[in-house]
């Protein structure tokens, strides 16, 4: 047996001993920093704390954001993973706040809307009543100048929004009768 080998080579009794911990809790072993056990994502790692890939579904599974910007101090100590990966990338917290995101070279991932939750149907005709804590999206859109002037010539496919006010009479009358208000009645 190889030096290579045996320095490889994790015996039964270690396990107990604690002996080969302190070589894998350096995190030096290859691919421990950003590698993810693919025996242990199936269930089926024997390895344990003795494995040299990483065992954590949560943060590894990351980009860090400080690295993305050259400026994590935790190198390999970082929990997060260090390499572009577009499908482990953190939200763009504009664009899922706003529904855009006006940096060209932003590079954080952009998740649409529709995927996340829908938008809200009575915030986009104009008012919602459950305000910031409504569980659907509110998403702002500028106001069609022209549509509020009484006419868009772009119609629906008006980059601007067109709110919607759309009441319906016969519940306005309905509910005028029921609590007794004769101003609204003009029958």
């Amino acid at each position: 047996m190889t030096t290579v080998q045996a320095a490889e080579t994790i015996y039964e009794f270690e396990k107990y001993t604690g002996l080969a911990q302190q070589e894998h809790d350096d995190r030096t072993a290859p691919g421990k920093d950003t590698d993810i056990c693919q025996a242990w994502l199936e269930n089926r790692c024997e390895r344990g704390d003795l494995c040299q890939y990483r065992h954590s579904r949560s943060k590894s599974l990351i980009v860090c954001k400080h690295w993305l910007r050259g400026l994590c101090k935790k190198g390999i100590e970082c929990e997060f993973v260090h390499r572009f990966e577009l499908d482990k990338m953190p939200e763009c917290f504009f664009f899922s706040r706003y529904g855009e995101c006006t940096n060209d070279e932003c590079m954080y991932r952009h998740v649409v809307a529709d995927a996340r939750r829908m938008e809200c149907p009575f915030y986009a005709r104009g008012f919602c009543k459950h305000g910031p804590r409504c569980r659907y999206k509110h998403v702002q859109k500028v106001a069609c100048a022209n549509y509020l002037g009484g006419f868009c010539p772009k119609g629906p496919s008006c980059r601007f929004g067109h709110a919607k006010f759309e009441i319906d009479l016969q519940q306005v009358l309905h509910e005028a009768e029921r609590f007794g208000d004769r101003s609204v009645s003009w029958r």
